[in-house]
């Protein structure tokens, strides 16, 4: 008996071994197929193959981040337009950069294919606020050229990417482009008239008189108080960071100036050397101020710059930043000591 239990036991071990070994087996061929067919058919050569090499080709970006989505959308000639922007140019530059990058990306290899990987390489979803840019190429009937997720840079000249719906991720060869903000296509530092170009400020602040500062000259380093008489800047600087506040501003944003609702608040008139004249007729809405702005020219040498600023502004408003706003429109009291108090004549 004892013997034949010692037999039927061996058999059941020896059984059971079978279909420990058969099971693994079997596991593994179930991972190496997966593998097989989640492996990249083509790890060498360009990651979007069908893509146009002019970007002619492309009529529409639609452009996804963790900010939010808009479109790039192609205009007359070599144009480019933002629809959620009132149709506001965007920076062609930019779109032929784009337009570059798609082109250009070539496989370095495949890496992790788990979506819990992704957040990590930048690369999760935007719509779930993940830091991935999705970027969408249209042609002119709608068609996809491409639809890929861009994430963080590797190495010097490399980044990470999928494909729009895929978790696999491969390491590819290109410069991760700026084209993920809305900002980065609006081109909003326009308005740079330089450091030492500046001679006057003319400023209606929103609240006490208005003011003037000058620079005597090109190589005089401060601004000095033209007007009103009577008053002394606090200190030789205090006039600067007012004077010079058009040198280079970059605004936060734009819309058409027909949607400005709020009241005319301040005005900041800059003239250059040779005679360029910038003007910002501030309003204010709640706590935002919007600026519009126009250009002239006083000098013969400026009118070429004054005509090109003025179409390129004309119908938009701009939206200040909270430091830009306070230096266009500082008043005069936080410049400048007003005029003594003069004593009553004797009698």
């Amino acid at each position: 008996m004892s013997a034949a239990a010692d037999r039927k036991r061996l058999r059941q071990a020896l059984a059971a071994g079978a279909a420990g070994a058969l099971a693994l087996l079997a596991g593994l061929v179930l991972v190496w197929r997966d593998a097989a067919q989640s492996a990249p058919a083509e790890m060498a050569g360009r990651v979007l193959p069908g893509f146009p090499e002019q970007a002619e080709a492309v009529a529409r970006y639609e452009i996804k981040g963790a900010a939010g989505g808009f479109a790039v959308v192609r205009g007359a000639g070599d144009g480019w337009t933002l629809p959620e922007r009132g149709g506001y140019p965007a920076a062609a530059a930019r779109a032929e950069r784009l337009a570059a990058f798609l082109h250009g990306l070539e496989y370095e290899g495949a890496r992790t294919r788990d979506p819990a990987r992704l957040d990590r390489l930048g690369l999760g979803d935007p719509a779930d606020g993940g830091e991935g840019v999705r970027v969408r190429a249209l042609d002119a009937r709608g068609r996809a050229l491409a639809d890929i997720v861009i994430g963080r840079a590797w190495g010097e000249a490399g980044v990470y990417v999928r494909f729009a719906g895929d978790s696999q991720v491969y390491a590819a060869r290109g410069a991760r482009p700026d084209a993920g903000s809305i900002g980065d296509w609006m081109a909003l530092d326009f308005v740079s008239l330089g450091p030492d170009a500046i001679i006057r400020a003319r400023v209606r602040p929103e609240a006490g008189p208005a003011y003037v500062l000058e620079r005597p000259g090109l190589s005089a380093r401060n601004f000095v108080l033209a007007e009103p008489q009577g008053w002394t800047l606090m200190t030789a600087a205090a006039g600067d960071g007012v004077g010079g506040a058009l040198a280079r501003i970059r605004f936060r944003d734009v819309r058409p100036a027909q949607q400005l609702t709020g009241a005319f608040a301040a005005r900041h008139e800059a003239e250059t050397f040779d005679g360029l004249r910038v003007i910002l007729d501030i309003h204010a809405e709640g706590g935002e101020r919007w600026a519009t702005v126009s250009a002239r020219a006083a000098a013969p040498a400026a009118e070429a710059r004054a005509e090109a600023l003025a179409a390129r502004a004309q119908g938009w408003a701009y939206l200040l930043s909270d430091l830009s706003a306070e230096r266009l429109t500082r008043p005069l009291a936080r410049l400048a000591d007003p005029p003594a108090p003069q004593e009553p004549p004797e009698p």
